[in-house]
């Protein structure tokens, strides 16, 4: 492990004294309630996404490429489309659009208009972007937690579908791009 991230990771004793420190709060700078513990594992959380950012820029791709093959991959072929794509991560059209060129560019992802609708362009990984997914840098956090207890995978699934439901709730309220139906593609 390169030194710099040893130094700068959180470590279970640095998360103990951090929590036993922090405990009498009950709201963090920006007043929302959350106890010391919640603020202890957000930054866990924070910490994990900025890594997984840093391993996403690998392929010659970019962390919103590699989002956008993922989710053609897994959706079903009729939301293999910008606009769903755009609604499911909450971006807007434009830039899911500037991303889709750019895959289109990199003959990541081809498009056939609808022979019902003119107006719509489903989307296709090509057999390249298949090879690409095969070192997808999420594959590294599937191992990870591959690699734990399944009681603490399960408990791992359960708090973090929570949250995204949770997160995805508050920001609907103040944002209408994000799709209904996050887990429903």
């Amino acid at each position: 492990m390169p030194t710099s991230l040893r130094s700068t990771r959180l470590r279970a004793s640095d998360v103990n004294e951090r929590l036993a420190a922090s405990n009498s709060q009950s709201a963090n700078s920006c007043g929302h309630n959350a106890s010391g513990y919640a603020i202890v594992l957000a930054e866990l959380v924070e910490q994990l996404a900025r890594r997984l950012h840093v391993l996403s820029h690998h392929a010659d791709l970019k962390p919103a490429q590699w989002s956008f093959l993922r989710y053609l991959l897994s959706a079903n072929e009729s939301s293999r489309t910008v606009t769903f794509f755009a609604q499911y991560n909450g971006l807007s059209l434009s830039s899911a659009s500037q991303t889709l060129r750019s895959l289109e560019e990199k003959r990541l992802v081809v498009s056939h208009v609808s022979k019902e609708d003119r107006r719509i362009r489903y989307l296709k990984l090509t057999t390249k972007a298949h090879k690409v997914l095969n070192t997808d840098p999420l594959r590294q956090v599937a191992t990870a937690i591959h690699n734990l207890e399944t009681p603490a995978q399960k408990h791992l699934s359960l708090a973090l579908e929570a949250i995204v439901l949770d997160l995805y709730s508050y920001q609907k309220s103040d944002d209408s791009r994000f799709c209904d139906a996050i887990f429903k593609f």
